[in-house]
């Protein structure tokens, strides 16, 4: 079988993990609130290679990987955990612009709604109409200005943490640091190169998951608990230095929390909500389409250790959401990475299984942890299954 750890991650100095490069390459935006998981994959392999693992080792690690890696998300502590009471909000979720109790509230519309009517064949275009015809009317009823149309707004794909039952996107704070260029030669300043970049502040914790193979010598780092991490750009000038905290726990902590959006087994729809970019090899990473077969890989499967049992196929019968392009540079090959083009985070893949094999509730329920394929070791092809939606509360159920 597998070992599922979950890993918090702490910063304990200023994070700069790039999201938009300014002049010259400087970093003029930083992500604050999703820590990819190909960027932990290269600090775990970094990190081994210091304490003395053999290359030969490493290498075969990076190229044929026994493990997956979930995407980290900002979260308000320590104890908070992915899946659990941090997530990100789908295609279908609006924040209020009003704050209530601090924060912004994030709702959503109803997925099971959505989910159960598509069995009926009726047009997503359709469905999506009614839907927001009688949210849209409910919302009025309620005579709560701060729920009216333009006091509302879409929030995709961003961060979402839960406390007393409200989900919200959390606040990180964040700072900018302002520096000059030197010409060593004049021994001052250089003429136009002033430059400020942003960085995340020390003490923000992210948390996610990584699924290793009982075999991997990935095990071998993880299972000391407590270790350093350098994490983004900046790391030899006092950057991205993280905590990262491993502690292993049992699948069935996981599966009971995400069974709690699988009511309805015997139907053969389900959502797929992508937690990473989601694509397909065609033969260029390029997002998944209408009509598309998504499988889990048996291969994967046999390289986690896991059983056949878990095979599953589905069929795409329509995608709500974006697209997003990854890239970066490899410190391996010095070279630019291959841009990745897929379902944005966020995404709602609808779905009809079309096959699965042995109990479909720990199938379903291994898909946010090891995803369909082997690119889920650098932190993509993730999904989460919903036939009910996770955030349970309703707009007109808050009171302020």
């Amino acid at each position: 079988m597998v070992k599922i750890y979950k890993v918090t991650l702490k910063a304990l100095s200023p994070l700069i993990i790039s999201k938009r490069m300014g002049f010259k390459g400087f970093s003029y935006e930083v992500e604050k609130y999703i820590i990819h998981g190909s960027i932990v994959r290269g600090a775990l392999l970094t990190k081994m290679l210091e304490e003395g693992e053999d290359p030969i080792t490493v290498n075969r690690l990076a190229l044929s990987p026994d493990y997956a890696i979930t995407p980290f998300l900002a979260t308000l502590n320590e104890k908070k955990s992915l899946y659990i009471n941090s997530n990100i909000a789908h295609s279908l979720c609006f924040r209020t612009k009003k704050k209530i109790k601090g924060v912004s509230p994030v709702f959503s519309l109803d997925i099971e709604n959505i989910v159960s009517k598509i069995r009926n064949k009726t047009p997503l275009e359709d469905i999506l109409a009614e839907v927001f015809e009688k949210h849209s009317l409910k919302l009025a009823e309620t005579k709560k200005t701060w729920l009216m149309p333009g006091e509302t707004k879409t929030c995709s794909g961003s961060v979402i943490v839960e406390e007393n039952r409200l989900w919200f996107i959390p606040s990180i704070s964040s700072n900018v640091s302002i520096e000059v260029g030197l010409d060593h030669t004049r021994g001052s300043s250089a003429p136009g190169m002033l430059y400020a970049y942003e960085h995340v502040c020390e003490g923000t914790v992210y948390t996610g998951y990584i699924t290793v193979s009982d075999n991997s010598p990935l095990n071998t780092i993880l299972s000391k608990r407590e270790l350093i991490l350098s994490i983004g750009r900046g790391t030899t000038r006092g950057f991205g230095k993280v905590l990262a905290t491993a502690e292993e726990i049992g699948f069935n902590k996981i599966k009971s929390n995400i069974s709690k959006n699988l009511h309805k087994l015997e139907e053969p729809y389900i959502a797929l909500e992508a937690v990473s970019p989601v694509f397909k090899l065609d033969p260029l990473p390029l997002p998944l389409r209408e009509k598309d077969t998504v499988t889990i890989s048996s291969e994967w499967l046999n390289k986690l250790g896991l059983p056949q049992d878990y095979e599953a196929e589905f069929e795409i019968i329509g995608i709500l959401g974006g697209y997003y392009r990854y890239q970066g540079w490899s410190m391996r090959n010095k070279a630019p990475k291959l841009p990745v083009k897929g379902l944005s985070p966020g995404s709602l893949i609808l779905a009809k299984i079309k096959s699965m094999k042995g109990n479909p509730l720990e199938t379903l329920s291994l898909l946010p942890l090891i995803g369909l394929d082997n690119f889920a070791s650098l932190g993509f092809n993730l999904v989460f299954p919903l036939q009910k939606d996770f955030i349970q509360i309703k707009p007109w159920e808050v009171k302020l």
